[in-house]
């Protein structure tokens, strides 16, 4: 079995909401509040990209 699917079995909602509050405390401390900007915007425009393409697929 691949590693990342049993992990994915023993991850609950607690360790990815601790999981996501390090993440974000981690770049809070390394990045300006702009470059925090730019990586969520870039990650907002690439998931809409995959939306559109999965639409196009489904269609």
């Amino acid at each position: 079995m691949p590693f990342a699917v049993r992990i994915k079995r023993h991850i609950d909602k607690q360790t990815l909401k601790e999981i996501a509050f390090t993440l974000e405390s981690i770049f809070e401390r390394l990045l300006s509040p702009h470059e925090r900007f730019m990586i969520i915007e870039d990650f907002i425009d690439k998931a809409k990209e995959r939306f559109a393409e999965k639409l196009k697929e489904a269609l």
